[in-house]
């Protein structure tokens, strides 16, 4: 009934109006076309993308394609951060259109890692590197495919790995391997290298490097580690020790661990120790003896438990002077000594009862019985004159005129034995000994006599029983002293002793000597003076050899000692005496008298003169019947010697 109408037919339609006026109508036909929508599709060359990708979009099915926030175009570039859905709009000819819609999806990127099971490496080792975060690996470095590679890389060195995923999204990583040096074979030594069982030995090493530890361990490889050099190791058998050097990044030498062996020497089991005798007088001597700790062993014999000083061995001799505590011990080649140290054994030492017996006489044949005193009493006395075995009663009327040897023996354990002479006389001789010249100044002197216990007088005595003489007292001058035995067979003697400013040392003169010629006894102005020089063979009496001082020209001295001594030298030319030999040839036949003899000298001063026995002047002699010839060759010095 409206004269309009807003119409949405799906198809083409026609519409029909009847219009009406003053009762009149009429109609009118309209057709309204419906045309077809277009057909808009939209597409993309990658629905997928990586994060930060980009792929073409395309519109068809229409004319005309307006994309939204895009613009307008069949195809439009994108790039989308994130999944994205794009809208386009499509116009055909009649102006009709239509929408699609196309999604590009951003795939996330993988997160790859990269590690290494060792990431510090010693030089020469091997480390495993491992990838993750994605599907596949391609790893620089020439290593190729694969999440995991096992490298040995010579330096430091940084691996980058590329993972991607089934996308085709990709990422990379990095991991770095660092390559620490390693230090030079160390030189490890023992001292000692051999030790016995208990004793110990120190592990050194030196060398490989600077900055080192040099570590100790139980086996080649793995095993214990026992501790750094120095170390003190107690083996109780022969052991092999490895040492190895390790620097501040903890690597260890390449060419492995050094073995060092500490050879270890079994002990010898203690000794038995044993002894001839083991309770013996002083003085005696025992033999001590060890055994019993296998073969190839030595005993050691020692004065301290802690060693001190060794005696020697075992078996040996041994004079303790006391009672002794030896230590013994056994010592192998490898001079180990046995378990439980040194073994103590102790000979004891009696003492011995001295039987020194006291000085006894001499005696004159009317003296009375007296009885002999020794140190020790209790003793049994033996000998002529002994009249009382017990007392030591020694009787010189039983004992007669002489000398005689008189025993006394103690008793005991250790009993001892001595000998004196005693001399029974018919006259008790006063004989003095001599003495003297004496200087002034010379201290006091003991005068003796043949026989002892007699009296002294004279000048200058100052004791009358000792026989002390003091020069000094005396005065200078000469003094006659007298000393007097006692008893029935006393006895008297006298000597004058001179005392004297200076004593005079002067030699008297001697002539030149051969060799060959007997020892002559020096003398001087003075006694009491000591001799000295080549050839002389007594100090005392100046005894001088030619023989002995040999061919030469030789200094003697004679020197008196003290206060007022005096010293005195000569000279005492010795010749050389010839020297004979010679070439004799016997007679061919017995009364041929063609035997001759020629003479060699040698030594002694020419010209030489020949003496011959039966007759003869010459060096050589011919026309000699069988028979001896005595020669005497002489020098010019008139030395000479026989030859038969």
């Amino acid at each position: 009934t409206n004269s309009s109408y807003s119409v949405s037919p799906s198809s083409t339609t026609t519409y029909t109006v009847t219009g009406t006026t003053s009762g009149c109508s009429n109609t009118a036909n309209v057709t309204v076309n419906v045309n077809s929508l277009p057909n808009v599709t939209a597409s993309a060359t990658y629905p997928s993308l990586c994060p930060g990708e980009n792929t073409d979009i395309t519109a068809s099915g229409a004319s005309n394609y307006t994309w939204a926030t895009l613009g307008s175009g069949a195809t439009q570039n994108v790039s989308p951060a994130s999944t994205t859905t794009y809208y386009v709009t499509g116009t055909d000819g009649n102006s009709c259109s239509s929408t699609a819609q196309v999604t590009v999806t951003i795939t996330s990127a993988p997160t790859v890692s990269a590690s290494a099971t060792t990431p510090n490496l010693c030089l020469g080792l091997s480390t495993t590197i491992n990838a993750s975060g994605a599907a596949n690996y391609s790893w620089d470095q020439s290593l190729g495919a694969g999440s995991t590679h096992i490298i040995t890389p010579l330096v430091t060195t940084t691996y980058t790995v590329t993972g991607t995923t089934a996308s085709g999204c990709s990422a990379t990583a990095d991991v770095t391997v660092t390559v620490n040096p390693v230090p030079g074979d160390p030189t490890a030594l023992a001292t000692p290298m051999t030790i016995c069982l208990g004793d110990s030995s120190v592990i050194t090493a030196s060398g490989g490097g600077t900055g080192l530890d040099y570590e100790v361990y139980s086996a080649p490889t793995a095993g214990t580690y026992l501790g750094d050099a120095s170390l003190s190791v107690f083996p109780t058998t022969t052991t092999v020790y490895y040492v190895q050097s390790v620097n501040s990044y903890g690597c260890a030498n390449t060419g492995g661990r050094i073995p060092v062996t500490v050879i270890v020497n079994p002990l010898p089991v203690p000794p038995v120790v044993s002894a001839s005798d083991t309770s013996i007088c002083e003085g005696e001597t025992a033999a001590l003896l060890a055994g019993g700790s296998g073969t190839g062993v030595v005993y050691e014999v020692w004065l301290d438990t802690t060693g001190g000083t060794m005696l020697g061995y075992a078996p040996m001799m041994v004079n303790p002077g006391t009672t002794t505590t030896y230590y013994i011990q056994a010592v192998t080649a490898a001079g180990c000594g046995n378990s439980g140290g040194l073994v103590p054994f102790e000979i004891t030492v009696n003492p011995v009862a001295d039987a020194a017996m006291n000085p006894a006489g001499p005696f004159c044949i009317l003296d009375v019985a007296t009885n002999l005193t020794a140190v020790n009493s209790g003793g049994v006395w033996a000998g002529t004159g002994i009249t009382n075995t017990s007392n030591g009663t020694f009787d010189p009327g039983v004992a007669g005129i002489g000398i005689f040897e008189i025993t006394y023996t103690t008793t005991g354990i250790c009993p001892d034995t001595d000998t004196i002479t005693i001399s029974v006389t018919s006259v008790l001789d006063a004989t003095i000994n001599p003495a003297g010249p004496f200087c002034l100044n010379d201290a006091a002197t003991t005068l003796t006599a043949a026989n002892s216990g007699g009296t002294w007088t004279g000048t200058g005595i100052t004791n009358t029983s000792n026989g002390t003489f003091d020069p000094a007292i005396a005065g200078l001058g000469t003094h006659e002293i007298v000393y007097t035995t006692s008893g029935a067979c006393s006895d008297s003697d006298t000597i004058q002793i001179i005392v004297v400013e200076q004593m005079d040392a002067t030699i008297t003169p001697v002539g030149s000597f051969c060799e060959t010629e007997a020892a002559i006894v020096l003398s001087a102005a003075d006694n009491g003076g000591t001799w000295s020089g080549s050839g002389i063979l007594n100090a005392v009496s100046g005894l001088f050899d030619p023989a002995t001082a040999t061919p030469g020209t030789h200094t003697i001295t004679y020197s008196i000692p003290g206060a007022c001594g005096d010293i005195d030298s000569i000279d005492i030319v010795v010749y050389e005496t010839p020297d004979i030999s010679y070439v004799s040839v016997d007679e061919s036949c017995t009364g041929a008298a063609d035997g001759s003899i020629d003479l060699t000298i040698s030594g002694g001063t020419v010209p030489y003169t020949y003496t011959w026995s039966p007759s003869g002047s010459t060096a050589s002699l011919s026309g000699l019947l069988s028979g001896n010839y005595i020669v005497t060759v002489t020098d010019a010095n008139g030395c000479f010697r026989n030859q038969t």
